[in-house]
């Protein structure tokens, strides 16, 4: 990483916003010198240190949050939960996998968490859970995929549909859906 401890959080949301999030997800694990898990297996750190190795910055610290990147990249791109309204009204939820075939996590919010799993092995499934008196926009990343090899399950199975493009390729837009679980599913081809 060419960039320092507190440059990696502006570099990992740029790569997240702009279609490139398997690169971010490759910094954020990487074993090189300048990386989180040199931080950890190499200076033993349990918090982030305030450069990426003593040999950078002899006088460093272990106490810089604002070192601690992927502890907000993950909730915010990689499972894709933002909060877009006061109070946590309304959100978006778009996860942004990278490479993973897998994703899965709870992010709290003040009316409760927001549940999101991705499975792309085989069958494409996002399930999200939306917290009580929360409404959400779910945002699926197709890539190359027709958007009508999806359907969406659950109680919100006829909510709002539109299709877009970004950097990414096409979108599914769902929304707004309410509380409980909406599963947006690919068909089996």
């Amino acid at each position: 990483m060419k960039v320092s401890v507190y440059g990696a959080q502006f570099l990992l949301d740029a790569l997240s916003a702009t279609g490139q999030a398997k690169a971010a997800i490759g910094l954020m694990t990487a074993t090189g010198m300048s990386s989180w898990l040199h931080m950890m297996d190499h200076l033993g750190a349990t918090i982030a240190a305030e450069a990426w190795d003593p040999s950078l910055k002899p006088n460093m610290t272990f106490s810089h949050a604002w070192g601690s990147a992927p502890a907000n990249v993950v909730p915010r791109h990689v499972l894709g939960v933002r909060i877009t309204a006061p109070g946590a009204a309304e959100i978006e939820v778009r996860p942004r996998p990278g490479g993973l075939t897998r994703i899965s996590g709870r992010v709290p919010t003040i009316r409760g968490p927001v549940s999101v799993a991705l499975d792309r092995d085989g069958r494409h499934r996002l399930d999200v859970d939306v917290p009580p008196n929360t409404s959400a926009r779910i945002v699926v990343e197709l890539g190359d995929d027709d958007p009508r090899a999806f359907h969406v399950t659950g109680p919100h199975s006829r909510a709002p549909r539109s299709t877009g493009r970004d950097a990414t390729g096409r979108l599914l837009t769902l929304g707004p859906v309410g509380s409980g679980r909406t599963s947006v599913i690919r068909r089996r081809q």
